[in-house]
């Protein structure tokens, strides 16, 4: 660690795959808190648009931010790819 919150990779797939477990990881222990509240805690408000990253996700998974977690088993591929998109990883 370098002193700061954020997570170092040594590559872009490295810090893809650690974000896939992580939501996974989250799944399994939060399964019923919903999608804004898994954004909320990984995109807080004060570095972001919870409301806007919340409703962009939402839509590209074709659900709603109330979604419990639990009902994104087998997703975490595609939401980890709809978070790193925003996050400005890579394009579509």
């Amino acid at each position: 660690p370098d002193g700061t919150y954020w997570a170092k990779f040594n590559s872009l797939q490295d810090g893809f795959d650690a974000l896939e477990k992580d939501i996974s990881a989250k799944i399994d222990r939060e399964p019923n808190s919903s999608v804004k509240d898994f954004i909320s805690i990984y995109a807080p408000e004060y570095e972001n648009d919870v409301e806007a990253y919340t409703k962009f996700v939402a839509a590209e998974l074709g659900i709603n931010g109330n979604t419990k977690l639990k009902e994104l088993v087998g997703k975490e591929n595609k939401l980890a790819r709809v978070i790193a998109r925003i996050e400005g990883l890579y394009k579509k």
